[in-house]
């Protein structure tokens, strides 16, 4: 999942960064958010058009010419889903989110405290276990849950998009380096050049090549093959513990 910071002091950038990511280490969800920091509008929105993220921390009080609440306003056209939360010095302005269907504010300095309630309330409304991404097949745009998806591939300038329970693969047009971006989600692992795994339906690793449940051989490139057996071994354990 994509996560975006965009505030133009970049120390009260770095912080919210530092403390988001002490969340997950303290969730056990060290792999589940890119994060990506802004000091610059216009490169926010460049990126955000290109690979829209799930959640996005604005700074209400640009120096610039556009505000956070400005901003938000072109985050909303683009993705009517993404999770707004604003990061102020005063609560006074924080009213004004509430037009462009912001979650939550924080008052600066931001704490550990508001980064535990931030992200509640973004697990409540975005169900992690339960997301979607959404593929462009033929000429409709379709939701696939990420659950049902065991193991995507490459296929020339295409990927194919595996399924559970013996339902056909989904083909739709885009490069690994892109399906990487769309399905940056714990579960999955990029296990070689042309393949990523979720990891909930790896059966065996002990071999040269990954063996899903339902028994599809999936080849694993021999150099880093250790660290990514560690990689699957580590996720179980962080779901075991949960």
């Amino acid at each position: 999942m994509r996560l975006m910071i965009l505030d133009d002091d970049a120390e009260s950038r770095d912080r919210l960064a530092m403390l988001i990511q002490y969340w997950m280490t303290k969730e056990n969800e060290e792999d589940l958010f890119r994060v990506r920091e802004y000091g610059d509008v216009d490169e926010f929105l460049d990126a955000f058009r290109e690979h829209p993220a799930d959640i996005v921390f604005l700074d209400i009080l640009l120096e610039r010419e556009r505000s956070g609440i400005d901003v938000a306003k072109l985050v909303r056209l683009m993705s009517e889903t993404c999770v707004i939360f604003f990061t102020t010095g005063s609560a006074e302005y924080a009213v004004d989110g509430f037009a462009v269907n912001a979650l939550h504010y924080c008052v600066k300095p931001i704490r550990p405290e508001d980064i535990d309630e931030c992200m509640r309330r973004a697990r409540d409304v975005l169900h992690w276990k339960e997301r979607s991404v959404e593929l462009r097949i033929a000429a409709q745009t379709i939701p696939v849950p990420l659950r049902d998806i065991t193991y995507i591939e490459s296929e020339l300038h295409a990927i194919l998009v595996h399924r559970s329970k013996g339902r056909a693969p989904l083909r739709t047009r885009m490069t690994m380096t892109e399906a990487a971006e769309l399905f940056s989600d714990p579960r999955f692992l990029r296990v070689s050049r042309s393949h990523l795994v979720n990891m909930d339906a790896i059966a065996d690793t002990r071999g040269e090549a990954f063996i899903l449940t339902d028994g599809t051989s999936i080849p694993v490139r021999r150099q880093g093959r250790a660290e990514l057996r560690a990689a699957v071994e580590a996720y179980r354990l962080r779901n075991v513990r949960k």
